[in-house]
């Protein structure tokens, strides 16, 4: 629990007692940097003045029963007529109002399991201060079609309060749901989930982030249902964007993934992305550093679109167990990049090959010539080989072991269309490939592959 709940629970307590006692009482309440003056009859108002982790500041007044009796709803409708009913007893002496009011019902100070917004009442709410939404566990939050937006470079909504230090996944079941989060006008990220155990983000449709629309890390149980990426506020064609629509990271708490500390390195594992559509975007979604023996574990990536990626669709550094499966990349730079960077990885001095055992089948690709790699593919798995130390590790060749590509269908101008490099172990079997300028299927450091009942029309033959 936060500072904010805490501290309402200790003003309940101090009330009840004297109300109790039938005593008037006046003094400070643990935790609460307050004087209250408390009726025996529990009827008159009760002022209450104190200042939370956010520097927010806040003047309450009610009876200590009538605020309880809110405290304790289990579901909650964010209308004109709860703001109407509630908006002195929860507003802060600077913010009033639907924000306030849902930030609130999102709180630790808050029972409520379900909040809904009404859209008829509040089709568009708006932060007014650049305040962030901290959601808890077991809360669902249901925008009821409406549309949260940010108005400064905080981010929008976060799982928790990222400023105290917490273990492992402190924060469980939460779903958000039914509408739109827009990103205004800010260069930052939109939203930030980590430490928590069972997200579940379904028919969202983000807009107009700065950075990420949604990073996470110290994930468990995931899943990102029927939601919608695009219209970013970057520039997709430079070369300075390097942006995924959403972010696996791990709780490093320093530049690359900050605060939610301390700093354990917990990934995401067990997250599904189902039917989700990114669309002109630099980069879909996916990984770009990992730390040695610390994995993102069970993607599944199933029946989503990529449309008009300048860069890649899907990256995937780290990742093991995972599936990419019946999705549609039409225009993209790069489909899906399996193949492990010596850069991408972390804080390591030694480093080893590991069994990525993951599968890409059934997805269909439109490839272009855009991006900023060196060259263009539609699937590209493998490990890396190192001249000389880099980032600490030593010199050699670093296999990744263990690829399923099947049944996939690349056309458009690339340069190779899939690439198994620097692989051991891996099946490529039943792929359909034209268009490549280079080769259609290159294998290359793969021992142990098999290459079975591909058909290749490039203009060069796979061998």
């Amino acid at each position: 629990m936060n500072k904010f709940g805490n501290k309402f629970n200790s003003l309940f307590a101090s009330m009840l007692g004297v109300t109790l006692c039938g005593a008037l009482f006046m003094g400070a309440v643990p935790g609460v940097n307050s004087q209250l003056t408390v009726q025996a009859e529990d009827v008159n108002p009760v002022p209450v003045q104190y200042t939370d982790e956010n520097g927010d500041e806040y003047d309450y007044e009610y009876s200590d029963a009538e605020y309880e009796a809110l405290a304790k709803q289990e579901e909650i409708v964010i209308d004109a007529a709860f703001v109407a009913k509630y908006d002195e007893h929860i507003a802060t002496t600077s913010i009033k109002g639907p924000f306030c009011a849902l930030r609130w019902a999102l709180s630790d100070a808050s029972a409520a399991k379900k909040i809904t917004i009404n859209k008829a009442d509040y089709p568009v709410i708006a932060d007014p201060s650049g305040r962030r939404l901290m959601i808890y566990s077991n809360k669902e939050l249901d925008l009821g079609g409406a549309t949260l937006k940010r108005s400064r470079t905080e981010n929008l909504i976060v799982v928790g309060n990222p400023d105290v230090d917490a273990k492992g996944y402190a924060y469980t079941n939460i779903k958000i749901h039914n509408g739109t989060i827009d990103g205004g006008k800010a260069d930052a990220g939109l939203c930030r989930f980590a430490r928590v155990e069972n997200l579940t983000l379904d028919r969202l449709n983000f807009v107009s982030f700065g950075k990420h629309a949604a990073e996470f890390a110290a994930l468990n149980n995931a899943s990102i249902t029927n939601c919608t990426f695009q219209k970013p506020n970057y520039n997709v064609k430079s070369k300075k964007s390097g942006y995924e629509a959403l972010s696996f990271d791990m709780t490093s708490n320093d530049a690359d993934f900050e605060k939610y500390g301390p700093a354990d390195y917990l990934t995401c594992k067990n997250v599904t992305i189902y039917n989700c559509t990114f669309k002109d975007l630099y980069r879909g979604l996916g990984s770009h550093h990992y730390i040695n023996k610390k994995y993102y574990e069970k993607i599944v990536i199933d029946k989503c679109k990529f449309v008009n990626i300048e860069d890649t669709a899907v990256e995937c550094a780290g990742w093991i167990n995972s599936k990419i499966k019946n999705c549609t990349f039409n225009k993209v730079g790069f489909g899906i990049d399996f193949k492990q960077p010596a850069t991408s990885i972390k804080n390591s001095k030694t480093y080893s090959a590991y069994n990525c055992n993951s599968t890409i089948e059934n997805n269909t690709f439109v490839i272009r010539k855009s991006g900023n790699k060196t060259f263009n593919s539609a699937i590209r798995v493998g490990g890396f080989t190192l001249d000389k130390k880099t980032n600490g590790v030593k010199k050699g060749i670093y296999y990744l072991n263990k690829f399923t590509v099947k049944n996939n269908t690349v056309k458009g101008k690339s340069t190779y269309c899939i690439i198994v490099d620097y692989t051991k172990n891996t099946v490529v079997t039943g792929n359909k490939t034209s268009g490549a300028a280079v080769r259609g299927i290159s294998f290359w450091y793969a021992p142990g592959h098999v290459d079975k009942n591909n058909v290749d029309t490039s203009k060069k033959k796979t061998k």
